[in-house]
């Protein structure tokens, strides 16, 4: 796996970020400078933000997650090293490679403060210090598939499902709860964790969710032919 491709795409998914930039003043002078609603932040820190701008790496990080600008840049250089063990990529790669029966997944928290989750399936603290002792990273034991086996499963079941004619919209894997959560069109009530779906085995930690295809909408005045 592209550890740090998947790290990049945690950080630029700020779309679905648990803060949003709120104007603070009302009428049409809010809406055009649209101060961040950052309540943590002093009058001065929110300023510098106001004029940051929100095109900006920097600028976005900092009414996504309300930190100031310095805390920010911070942030960013530690996420862009590249190079040293005690790096993000250093121990992703080192973990990922050295500890693949228990490694469970890595993942950057931005809130409440900013650290990076290392999950084994056990002896998560022990087996994370063999590798870095930086304050930066939390150990966790998350039980259930390791990394390597959720990506596994994943890719097994798509490639089966493709080739059975199995109907489903997607097949995601969940790091953080080690579960795959698999839509389908509609009730699929013999497709079940643990059980085997017309000749394919759908492992215990599978999750199977219905999903509703979009209606595909008619343009104003056109004719719909019912054969």
């Amino acid at each position: 796996m592209k550890r740090l491709g998947l790290l990049s795409v945690m950080v630029l998914g700020l779309a679905a970020c648990e803060h949003s930039r709120v104007a603070e003043k009302p009428g049409a002078e809010a809406a055009e400078n649209k101060w961040p609603a950052c309540p943590n932040l002093s009058w001065t820190e929110r300023l510098k933000i106001r004029f940051q701008s929100d095109h900006d790496m920097i600028g976005h990080y900092t009414r996504a997650y309300c930190v100031t600008i310095e805390e920010a840049r911070r942030r960013m250089a530690i996420q862009n090293e590249t190079f040293g063990p005690d790096s993000i990529s250093g121990v992703a790669s080192a973990v990922e490679a050295n500890e693949a029966a228990t490694f469970a997944g890595l993942w950057i928290e931005h809130t409440p403060g900013y650290r990076v989750v290392v999950a084994f399936t056990r002896d998560a603290e022990a087996t994370l210090a063999k590798y870095t002792r930086r304050s930066l990273f939390h150990a966790v034991n998350r039980p259930g598939p390791t990394e390597a086996q959720l990506m596994a499963e994943q890719s097994r079941l798509a490639g089966e499902f493709s080739a059975a004619g199995v109907e489903f919209a997607s097949i995601a894997a969940e790091i953080k709860r080690g579960a795959l959560v698999i839509a389908v069109p509609g009730a699929a009530p013999d497709l079940r964790p643990g059980s085997t779906y017309r000749g394919i085995y759908i492992p215990e930690f599978a999750e199977i969710i219905e999903y509703s295809p979009m209606p595909i909408p008619v343009a104003v005045g056109a004719h719909v032919r019912a054969d």
